[in-house]
């Protein structure tokens, strides 16, 4: 079998249409405050090797706040915990809740990783017209490497496959799977 890729992100007309940063774009450049006030420049919040840089929002509702948590957690366990070490940074922008909600939300979901707020929605005028959450792969120099929009258990395997693709680490995954089967059926 041909070896793995980066996802390609398959979008609608309509869909593509709220894209205004799509992959082999830069990331716009920004300044936004973290939890504690302090403006701070996206880019220099950019990994050794990768970023995944993830826009997000509490939203109105009770579920959409436990979604926001989920996502938060997942990105924590899944990216931050086990590829932090290998050069990977996960930078999560909020947009448009209150610094108290954005630190409940971080708290609930044990988030570890910076957390920047976007109050009046300027970077994510740069990066797309509508619809949160939205997870951006970038490169070293913040390259577009892959995005999507949204944040399901699809999509987050397509994130953990295109940043072992990046990593150049597709080879190990498959034959440390491959052993585990010939192990399974002996």
């Amino acid at each position: 079998p041909p070896p793995p890729t980066i996802p390609q992100v398959h979008l609608t007309q309509a869909l593509r249409d709220t894209c205004l940063v799509v992959a082999d774009d830069p990331m716009p450049e920004a300044d936004l405050p973290d939890l504690d006030g302090q403006e701070q420049p996206l880019a220099e919040q950019y990994g050794e090797k990768l970023t995944v840089v993830f826009f997000w929002t509490r939203g109105d509702t009770e579920f959409s706040a436990m979604a926001a948590s989920q996502a938060l957690e997942d990105l924590q366990l899944d990216v931050f915990e086990p590829y932090s070490e290998k050069g990977v940074r996960v930078v999560a922008v909020n947009e448009g809740d209150t610094p108290e909600d954005v630190k409940t939300t971080v708290e609930e979901a044990g988030a570890k990783f910076t957390l920047l707020v976007d109050p009046e929605g300027a970077l994510m005028a740069k990066v797309a017209t509508e619809k949160l959450p939205r997870p951006y792969l970038l490169d070293a120099e913040g390259k577009i490497l892959w995005f999507d929009l949204e944040f399901s258990r699809t999509t987050r395997d397509s994130l953990l496959q295109a940043i072992e693709v990046a990593l150049g680490e597709t080879g190990e995954t498959e034959e440390a799977e491959e052993a585990g089967e010939a192990t399974d059926e002996s």
